[in-house]
């Protein structure tokens, strides 16, 4: 299809534009439709189950003192018929001062680490693809290499893509 004037142009893209904001429009309407629905969803389960979650707890408790006072010596489990009564030790829980859990990503974990004592320090490599990838060039083959010496990357191979079109509006 040949198209014989910049107006015509203007009035596809106009309406690319146009049908691009109805999609979006439709999708937040169909987000905030779902969101609702969870919503109510959600409030009714609350509702159905809230008897069922309280007689639960309750016999639960029960069942936990039961095992608390009549574990035999030594055992951390009580076998019956229908289940088990069974205590499993937690592991503590480990925060800083202000409340934050501790994890091994963090910096003040990670500098007393290093200051202290180091043999407990993780590296972890990383390779630069970015960096790399603007060294590397390829042959019609999709063979992969460096293009100041003409090394060979092994392993790795390059496939070409179509270039991406692309229909911009404002």
């Amino acid at each position: 299809m040949k198209f014989q004037t910049n107006e015509q142009i203007e009035d596809m893209l106009a309406e690319v534009a146009r049908l691009r904001y109805s999609i979006k429009q439709a999708d937040e309407n169909r987000k905030t439709f779902l969101s609702d629905a969870k919503q109510a969803a959600d409030k009714k389960f609350e509702l159905e189950t809230a008897d069922a979650r309280a007689d639960l707890d309750s016999l639960i408790a029960k069942l936990h003192d039961f095992a608390e006072n009549n574990l035999p010596e030594g055992k951390k489990t009580i076998n019956f018929q229908n289940g088990r009564l069974a205590f499993r030790k937690e592991p503590p829980k480990f925060f800083f001062d202000d409340q934050t859990e501790v994890t091994g990503k963090d910096s003040r974990l990670v500098d007393f680490v290093k200051d202290n004592v180091p043999e407990f320090l993780k590296v972890v490599y990383l390779a630069d693809w970015v960096k790399l990838k603007s060294k590397l060039g390829f042959d019609s083959n999709g063979e992969v290499f460096f293009v100041d010496t003409g090394e060979i990357l092994p392993n790795v191979r390059a496939e070409l893509a179509d270039d991406k079109f692309s229909v911009i509006t404002s």
